[in-house]
């Protein structure tokens, strides 16, 4: 069992790691600051950097908070799926479509430049943390029971 819960821990702090760098890289990309972490998602940051663009280029409007409020969504949707994955294993899941659907958009944006090596590493870790997401889902699946995380022993 403790195999268990080391593995649903393992997914859960990938999860929240990703979840915090990806936000703390979407503000510093909001005010033109560039930066890039492989270990984030990449649509947020995107979404970071066409509105940082917009604002300079057109200064603050709705569109902008459109598309800053869309970032701060996606964002969101992750920090929710970290808290409910300590009691269901959907969320895994569905961590794992958002960033599944994120590392597509990731290797549709730089298909020319696939080959340089900042791109694989990137790429690279978007995969680990896709591993690591969907083995928890499975992982939860099989096991049902709700981990005592208090204990880090199930119930």
């Amino acid at each position: 069992m403790e195999k268990v819960v080391r593995k649903l821990q393992m997914g859960r702090m990938t999860l929240l790691l990703m979840t915090i760098l990806t936000g703390i890289y979407f503000i510093l990309l909001l005010f033109g600051i560039q930066m890039d972490s492989p270990y984030s998602a990449f649509l947020p940051q995107f979404l970071a950097v066409i509105a940082h663009a917009m604002m300079v280029e057109f200064g603050f409007s709705v569109s902008v908070l459109f598309v800053v409020l869309l970032g701060i969504a996606l964002i969101a949707i992750y920090a929710l799926a970290w808290v409910k994955t300590k009691t269901s294993a959907k969320w895994f899941m569905i961590a794992f479509i958002l960033f599944f659907v994120d590392t597509l958009f990731l290797i549709y944006w730089y298909q020319n430049i696939l080959t340089q090596l900042p791109v694989l590493l990137t790429i690279a870790i978007h995969f680990i943390i896709l591993y690591y997401l969907y083995t928890s889902y499975q992982t939860f699946a099989k096991n049902p029971d709700a981990p005592d995380w208090s204990k880090g022993k199930y119930k």
